[in-house]
């Protein structure tokens, strides 16, 4: 008998050209702004996780692991797309984006190439830092309905499929990663590349962004994003907790991004279509 995935592939289909305004969320650029700069990243960035996770295996004798691994690559490759479709809307809209887009892909490969030719454990281990960063993003995310509902359609749904899967997937690179390897010095030491690349990467090009909109002095913007984002009940606070329990030796994906019902959450996006 075939083994089951738990894993829901889902295919969308969203017309970006309905969004006329490019600072969606909330109207605040700097928000708007942030997201685009991490969507930037998205489909390069998943086809590294992919390839890292396609490397190995042939090592994973498991079937609902590797049941598992099909549609973790099918969600990433979507996820992939759909960014790609997102890049392209702005980047009709401020042609430099397509600039932008093309100077990450062209890192990330190098960079992945580079590392995989040596330690590809290591890139399996940098895929496992940056699916735990997301997945307790996504969780973050979902937990606020009323972030959820100052985006505008049809980013809000994308960005709550891309929430849905990314938590639904959360183990599976860990998973492999523990049957290849499982060095807890490795992990941690990918987890600080993995943070280095993602903050550095995603300031740069929002600063870029918002330079290129002439919006780097919009103080009132910059409050807003910094109140929703830092403030008593930021969104990065939230993130500080499950981050750090990434630390523990005893650590797995599963122990976290509980709080959220996919199942309810899916519905809203059905909603929404």
């Amino acid at each position: 008998m075939t083994a089951q995935t738990q894993l829901s592939v889902r295919t969308p289909r969203w017309n970006y050209e309905k969004l006329e305004n490019r600072f969606w969320f909330r109207g605040n650029p700097h928000l708007s702004h942030l997201i685009h700069a991490l969507s930037f990243l998205f489909p390069p960035g998943e086809e590294t996780f992919v390839r890292s996770v396609q490397r190995f295996r042939g090592a994973i004798s498991e079937p609902c692991l590797s049941a598992d691994i099909d549609a973790f690559i099918a969600q990433e490759s979507l996820h992939g797309a759909q960014h790609r479709r997102l890049n392209l809307w702005l980047s009709q809209r401020i042609p430099e984006a397509e600039q932008y887009c093309e100077a990450i892909a062209a890192s990330i490969r190098a960079d992945f190439k580079r590392v995989d030719q040596r330690f590809p454990k290591l890139n399996l281990a940098i895929t496992v830092a940056f699916e735990h960063m997301t997945a307790i993003a996504a969780t973050a995310l979902l937990e606020r309905p009323e972030i959820v509902d100052s985006i505008e359609e049809p980013l809000r749904s994308l960005l709550i499929w891309h929430a849905i899967e990314e938590i639904e997937h959360r183990s599976v690179a860990f998973d492999v990663y523990q049957t290849v390897s499982g060095s807890y010095p490795l992990r941690m030491l990918a987890m600080v590349f993995a943070c280095i690349m993602l903050v550095s990467q995603t300031l740069r090009y929002q600063m870029k962004l918002l330079a290129r909109d002439g919006q780097l002095g919009n103080w009132r913007s910059l409050r807003e994003a910094l109140h929703l984002t830092c403030g008593p009940n930021g969104y990065f606070r939230a993130l500080l907790k499950p981050f750090l329990s990434y630390g523990r030796a005893s650590f797995h994906p599963s122990q976290a991004c509980q709080s959220v019902s996919i199942e309810a959450w899916q519905r809203r996006m059905q909603e929404l279509d």
